[in-house]
């Protein structure tokens, strides 16, 4: 397998060797907080399970939702499951840490909200009786939880620490018929999943793809993509990384694998030049265009995932997903997961290296639970934190991305006040 590089090796008799503490003591020098919790956990968001038991007549479904639906435009729903009265759904889901308070809320068949309760944000118990039934029924329309997914794709090198390599956002999976639970209903055994790629930073192939977490590939029966294409939209390019073009691919350890994209500037732009390179531009990480900067429609794809039985499809929730990229660096290619899964090996076994090794206490992906997150604009820092002094894109004193990193557990919302002029 690949050495590791040159900055990273000491001299020993006769051979190189790695030294882990010189490497954890370049990332820590190169990131832009001199102070960083060794109790991180580099987590927005924490799965959770809510068992909500519903004794009202004519209910249909139950959801849990960030705010209450009467708040227009403000409840997001974080997960939902048919149940009919007097049933209890299990319901995993992704919790913002920073939520205080959510909501439980009940529809009948119609949509009608029929009952709702608010309860403490992963209260793991809810019950709805016939005394939740909300003053009016009417309520806005839900719009699905969205995680923006940041990434540095130099992993296991440093990187400029802007989180703008790669942007995806993943809406919360829908049900297509959450109602039926017969197996020979198609739809009963369908969930739907929605991607975009939001920006592209950086001048290196990339390549990204979706770990179903816990999900065996034997238990999913089929991908599609609504459109037919997904965010492969040049077939004719060789593929180098994810070299097989099936959607649906078995991990390492037989979990199921969603495999969005190859090359991140061909889903981006796909198109080559006369010589068959692929023009590497920076994609929506600059207002203003360049010879290295372009503005461009983020696109996105919907994804239609087919499992072999219905409690599976029921059961499937944000929870069960872990996007992750896959960059090459000195031979090898390098997967770039979640804090919680960094040492995953799920498209590629990395036979001679420990990953542990690489474990330095810092994230290269951070996951934000927000619907219009503003990445930042390239070589900015979400944020920074020198000697007490606190700047970057997100540095709002008391809510900035630079006191979360030396705290896991304060300014757990710095990604709801960006500093307009350091964002996109």
């Amino acid at each position: 397998m690949a050495a590791m590089a040159a900055a990273l090796l000491t001299a020993g008799c006769n051979k190189n060797m790695f030294d882990r503490q010189v490497y954890e003591d370049i990332m820590v020098r190169s990131f832009p907080t001199d102070t960083v919790d060794y109790h991180h956990d580099w987590q927005l968001v924490y799965s959770t399970t809510t068992n909500v038991t519903c004794d009202v007549d004519g209910t249909w479904r139950v959801c849990l939702l960030t705010a209450s639906p009467h708040a227009d435009g403000q409840a997001l729903l974080m997960v939902e499951q048919h149940v009919s009265a007097g049933q209890t759904a299990s319901m995993s889901y992704l919790l913002p840490k920073a939520l205080q308070q959510m909501w439980c809320a009940a529809y009948d068949a119609t949509g009608q909200l029929i009952a709702l309760k608010s309860c403490p944000a992963g209260q793991p118990v809810c019950r709805l009786t016939a005394a939740d039934v909300p003053p009016t029924a009417g309520g806005s329309l839900l719009s699905r939880q969205r995680l923006c997914y940041l990434y540095e794709a130099e992993f296991p090198r440093s990187g400029d620490w802007d989180y703008n390599d790669i942007v995806l956002t993943i809406d919360a999976p829908e049900p297509l018929a959450p109602a039926s639970t017969d197996a020979s209903n198609l739809a009963a055994r369908q969930v739907r999943l929605h991607v975009t790629l939001q920006a592209v930073g950086c001048n290196r192939q990339v390549a990204a793809a979706i770990r179903f977490v816990g999900i065996r590939y034997g238990e999913v029966q089929s991908i599609v993509a609504e459109d037919g294409q997904g965010l492969v939209r040049n077939e004719s390019c060789p593929r180098y990384i994810i070299k097989d073009d099936a959607l649906l691919q078995r991990s390492e350890n037989g979990e199921a694998v969603l495999c969005l994209f190859d090359d991140a500037h061909l889903a981006v732009n796909p198109v080559t030049t006369e010589s068959g390179m692929v023009p590497r531009y920076h994609y929506n990480v600059r207002h203003a265009e360049s010879d290295v900067f372009r503005v461009f429609d983020a696109p996105e794809a919907t994804y239609v995932i087919t499992f072999r039985d219905v409690q599976t499809a029921r059961l499937f929730s944000a929870a069960a997903l872990d996007p992750f990229i896959i960059s090459p660096y000195n031979g090898a290619n390098w997967e770039i997961h979640q804090y919680q899964y960094r040492t995953q090996e799920t498209m590629f076994e990395y036979v001679t290296i420990d990953r542990g090794n690489f474990n330095t206490g810092i994230s290269w992906c951070i996951a934000v639970p927000h619907q219009d997150f503003r990445h930042t604009t390239e070589g900015t820092p979400l944020g920074l934190l020198i000697d007490g002094i606190i700047s970057g894109a997100y540095s709002a004193y008391g809510h900035s991305y630079g006191q979360w990193v030396a705290s896991c557990n304060k300014s757990v919302d710095w990604y709801l006040y960006p500093s307009e002029a350091l964002v996109y």
